[in-house]
């Protein structure tokens, strides 16, 4: 990857392939996606209250920032400092504090003088070795300038509007979730702007839930199957788990209420089990 940021509002993100280029411009009036391979150039009008993540996400400063954000007042330990990028670094271990979390330790190394994270080591609970790592090879912490990008001669444009999650789940959006799952509080009830996504617990050790039509949770079911999940029977119901570590997976389907859930978090799957089954008990009301 390689990624030139001017602010929140001004960067750029080129993820070379070997069979090809993707980029992302974001600007003040839009974002703006570059697929090399189709020779396509596409505008997005309005922001999108939930998204896929992409390659963009795991570069070491918003990595880090996604990861300290949600976990803040776990316990922080001061690490050698290393070379990175040409870069003096500092560093710092987090050790979530709560053991449902499927996250053994981060590692963090930023720069002391900008606090600019130039690697990111994440490890699963348990493990020794960290399962990802993300770091600068090059870095030069200048404000680039970052401009739209031109259609080029011969290639393709077209405008896409950002996807309205809640008008396509429809009224299964408006599905009641309850005020505490497998003993955590529900702390954001609209989680990603969608009414009826919530989120669960907090720190490294959350979960999102929301209800699905029928056949959202059964292309779920059939691409996890795929991965290697197993189903589980529930007292009434059932869940397709999947782990994908740090992540932990789950496609509920209730034999009581005729609903399906899709579930996804930093948790155990002995956590996500204990939702699916409370879920699975929920009595139909409402939509």
């Amino acid at each position: 990857m390689r990624a030139w940021y001017a602010g929140p509002d001004r960067y750029r993100v080129d993820i070379l392939g070997t069979a090809g280029e993707h980029d992302v411009y974001r600007l003040p009036d839009g974002e703006y996606t570059w697929d090399y391979g189709d020779n396509t150039l596409t505008e997005l009008i309005g922001d999108p209250g939930v998204r896929l993540p992409r390659g963009g996400d795991l570069l070491p400063p918003e990595l880090a920032r996604r990861i300290l954000g949600a976990a803040q007042g776990d316990p922080v330990s001061a690490l050698p400092g290393r070379n990175v990028a040409g870069v003096a670094a500092s560093g710092l271990r987090l050790v979530p504090a709560d053991p449902d979390t499927t996250v053994g330790r981060v590692d963090v190394w930023a720069d002391p003088v900008t606090g600019v994270a130039v690697r990111v080591e994440l490890t699963a609970r348990g493990q020794d070795a960290p399962i990802l790592v993300t770091e600068f090879r090059q870095l030069e912490q200048t404000t680039p300038v970052v401009e739209a990008p031109r259609p080029a001669l011969g290639s393709g444009f077209g405008v896409a509007s950002a996807p309205d999650v809640a008008d396509t789940l429809g009224a299964f959006s408006q599905v009641p979730l309850p005020a505490r799952l497998a003993g955590r509080p529900v702390t954001s009830s609209d989680f990603g702007g969608v009414q009826g996504a919530a989120l669960y617990g907090s720190g490294l050790a959350s979960f999102a839930v929301i209800a699905v039509p029928r056949t959202v949770a059964n292309a779920a079911s059939d691409a996890a199957g795929k991965a290697g999940a197993v189903q589980v029977k529930l007292a009434t119901g059932s869940v397709v788990q999947l782990s994908i570590t740090p992540l932990s997976l789950g496609i509920v389907r209730s034999s009581v209420s005729r609903r399906s859930y899709l579930l996804a978090g930093t948790v155990t799957p002995a956590v996500l089990k204990s939702v699916a089954d409370e879920l699975s008990r929920l009595r139909r009301s409402g939509p």
